[in-house]
């Protein structure tokens, strides 16, 4: 969690729980179900779509550089999507504002 990573995403469809040690850069068209945690900046340039939540800790906002971003935030599908893979992952709180 030193937050020295810089990905990239071109494209596609995910779901679960995607963490990223770093700044991510979303290319293309994004459909992710579930949560997404970026320790850094977030950047896009493509359409996203995310039905679930997203948390980016970077020192800028979320850069949209060219396409949209649509952000559908549901506490449900959280839950549905991380539940989905052997149940590794479990709610130990929730709290939303």
């Amino acid at each position: 969690q030193n937050r020295l990573g810089n990905y990239t995403y071109n494209g596609g469809d995910g779901e679960g729980f995607l963490y990223i040690d770093g700044d991510l850069q979303l290319n293309g068209n994004f459909r992710y179900r579930g949560l997404l945690y970026v320790e850094g900046d977030l950047t896009i340039n493509g359409n996203v779509w995310i039905l679930g939540g997203l948390v980016a800790k970077g020192k800028h906002a979320v850069k949209i550089a060219n396409g949209s971003a649509t952000i559908l935030y549901s506490g449900d599908a959280i839950q549905q999507k991380l539940s989905r893979y052997g149940g590794n992952l479990r709610t130990i709180a929730w709290r939303e504002m």
